[in-house]
């Protein structure tokens, strides 16, 4: 499912982006290997946690679309998942307290996490990224 913003940057964004709260009946798409939310506006709302229960998915991407919060350790949950896109861009208000939840996604080969708070995690960071054996690109920014 392709519903990223493909008017991010011809200054339409506002009139073109998909916004307000995801609907968890996403849950009823059992095989949906691809969801793409990127470059919308969910105007400061959290990262929906029934979006572990997608187990089905190989790649996520929800970057650029104004999510904030923490991110959800249920995300953990998806051992199916290929590629993962966090970034939501300095400044965003995204956050994670830990990354123990990475070392369930064994399948996992892109990782960005560009623009993710880890200032409270230290050096913990690495450990859990050692513990992906799949993974071949990764996208971060540690202050």
């Amino acid at each position: 499912m392709d519903l990223r913003n493909l008017n991010y940057d011809e200054g339409f964004y506002w009139e073109t982006s998909l916004g307000g709260k995801i609907n968890p009946s996403l849950l009823s798409f059992k095989s949906l290997y691809y969801l793409d939310l990127s470059r919308n506006n969910f105007q400061g709302l959290r990262i929906p946690n029934f979006f572990g229960k997608l187990q089905s998915l190989r790649y996520l991407n929800l970057s650029y679309s104004s999510f904030v919060g923490e991110i959800p350790p249920a995300h953990g949950n998806l051992s199916n998942l290929n590629y993962l896109d966090l970034d939501f861009g300095f400044g965003s208000n995204s956050y994670s307290n830990n990354l123990n939840w990475l070392s369930h996604l064994s399948s996992l080969k892109y990782l960005n996490l560009r623009g993710v708070d880890l200032s409270s995690i230290g050096v913990g960071w690495l450990h859990d990224v050692n513990m992906l054996p799949s993974l071949l690109e990764l996208h971060f920014v540690v202050e």
